[in-house]
């Protein structure tokens, strides 16, 4: 398969996307052919089916991605491209319904609740037994300091979780706004520092003739938040934000206009 046979007129077909879309999991951008990257970074259609893409295979637990060395040659992708995707979407929810069905009504030796009131009545009872041993240490297990050095090193590491960057819309944050639409972001910039007691204003010159969506997303691109149905070029966002990596984005029903980040501190 060439180049070529990944392209459908001028946009990328299934094929490609999908190719793009392993490279992002995968960590291998840098492994897709150029003349795919040229392509993604000037159309706002293929950008958008990417996301779309990447998505639904993150939520699917039984999507399996290639090696980053067959990216080189799309042939040796173990995608089955023949097959559409919303069949493969709907063979993973099937098998997900199935094993949950099983797992649910396949196993008939259900304890009673007399089984388990019985068993559990026997555990506090042999709880009780071990507690007025004198078997028990006088000191608690570890040491208080260990302790708290641990907790706080789990502190920190969530933290710094928050603030790592979201690989697929680092590579295509700089989307550029549709045909005949000017507008320029003023706030927040990308990359802005904000503290949590400061209002976070999002704002922007020129006129979106539509109504349109502001969506907040974290760093693991769940959303966060959802401002609907907005006219204007400016809203205040009222709610106060846990520290973090933060995107958003200016979205229609159907289009995406903006992708941003911003850090609250």
């Amino acid at each position: 398969m060439n180049e070529k046979e990944l392209f459908n007129d001028a946009h990328l077909n299934e094929a490609g996307v999908t190719l793009y879309v392993d490279a992002l999991f995968l960590s291998a951008i840098e492994k897709v052919p150029e003349t795919i990257l040229n392509h993604v970074e000037e159309c706002q259609k293929c950008k958008n089916e990417i996301l779309e893409l990447y998505e639904i295979c993150k939520s699917d637990p039984n999507h399996n991605f290639n090696d980053s060395s067959s990216l080189i040659t799309p042939e040796k992708s173990r995608l089955d491209h023949s097959i559409p995707i919303f069949l493969r979407i709907a063979a993973g929810i099937l098998l997900i319904i199935s094993i949950t069905f099983i797992l649910r009504y396949g196993f008939s030796k259900i304890p009673s609740v007399n089984t388990i009131i019985s068993n559990s009545t026997n555990d506090s009872q042999q709880t009780k037994s071990f507690n007025d041993s004198n078997d028990l240490p006088d000191k608690p297990f570890g040491n208080k300091k260990n302790i708290d050095i641990k907790n706080k090193s789990k502190e920190q590491n969530y933290i710094a979780a928050n603030f790592k960057a979201y690989p697929v819309f680092e590579n295509l944050i700089k989307t550029k706004y549709r045909s005949g639409l000017s507008i320029q972001i003023l706030t927040p910039k990308e990359g802005t520092k904000l503290s949590q007691d400061a209002p976070l204003l999002f704002s922007w010159e020129g006129e979106i003739n539509e109504i349109f969506n502001i969506l907040i997303l974290n760093n693991k691109a769940e959303q966060v938040d959802l401002i609907k149905d907005i006219k204007g070029n400016k809203i205040i966002y009222p709610e106060k934000l846990k520290t973090g990596l933060y995107y958003w984005k200016i979205e229609t029903e159907d289009e995406l206009i903006f992708l941003g980040k911003f850090v609250i501190k």
